[in-house]
């Protein structure tokens, strides 16, 4: 008999842990979804985005220090990571640190300034810190750009 056996790369243990956690989180088992991030980054520990997803099931179970970290490993990793800049942006926002969130928010309009969420996040962040004319204004570039759920906020934060 010849040999029979099969190598299983460490990206593809990497990649099946990763999926099952991201389908177990979109299910809304976050816990679960942890423990397969957690075995992902054992294949693999340099992959930004097993850290961002960890940091969204950590928000979603309001583990708001735990997101924060997982997001801050996933932008060392990788510095143009905007959706981990405002995400992180979100969690800052609901831990009470507004100048981090804001900081956050416009670094995600520098790596996507065609993204109108980013925008739209930012102006909410300027808008409950009462800067209501900048807060606006970026409401307004959050609808030129296509982000509908500006117009509710312009209508009624915006003179």
């Amino acid at each position: 008999m010849g040999d029979s056996s099969v190598t299983i790369s460490y990206e593809f243990m990497y990649e099946k842990y990763l999926l099952n956690g991201v389908e177990k989180a979109n299910d809304g088992n976050f816990e679960s979804a942890l423990a397969d991030f957690n075995v992902a980054l054992l294949y693999i520990t340099t992959d930004p985005q097993a850290y961002y997803n960890k940091g969204l099931a950590y928000y979603y179970l309001k583990q708001y220090d735990m997101a924060i970290e997982n997001y801050n490993v996933a932008v060392e990793l990788d510095s143009n990571y905007e959706e981990a800049y405002g995400q992180r942006g979100i969690v800052k926002s609901l831990s009470g640190d507004p100048e981090g969130a804001k900081t956050d928010f416009r670094k995600a309009i520098l790596i996507k300034p065609e993204k109108g969420l980013n925008y739209y996040n930012y102006g909410i962040a300027l808008l409950v810190n009462d800067e209501i004319d900048e807060g606006c204004q970026q409401m307004i570039i959050a609808l030129k750009l296509g982000y509908s759920d500006a117009e509710n906020v312009i209508l009624k934060y915006c003179h």
